[in-house]
């Protein structure tokens, strides 16, 4: 989230997960390249950024899915923690640039 320049990205308090504004969003792409999960995408089409929202903690996607090919799962500690260094790696870089 440190990384968006508008702030289009921000936490909800209720579900903790990582948020999208449209209306604040540039296009810039920093948040595709910087999310440790790859969950950010980047449509050339609308020229922003495509963010699962989780449906407020009950996804969609899953119930939807006729075959049980899609489930939502918490990440475990260690994944989390990983991905974690990897986005302050980058984040060390951007900030290097800067």
């Amino acid at each position: 989230m440190k990384v968006c320049p508008t702030g289009a990205l921000y936490r909800d308090e209720a579900t903790n997960g990582v948020l999208w504004s449209k209306e604040k969003c540039i296009g810039c792409k920093l948040c595709v390249s910087a999310c440790p999960f790859g969950n950010i995408n980047y449509d050339v089409a609308s020229k922003r950024v495509l963010k699962c929202d989780l449906c407020e903690g009950d996804p969609a996607c899953v119930t939807a899915c006729p075959n049980g090919a899609i489930m939502y799962k918490e990440a475990d500690s260690g994944v989390i923690a990983r991905k974690a260094l990897y986005a302050e790696k980058f984040m060390a870089l951007f900030e290097e640039v800067e």
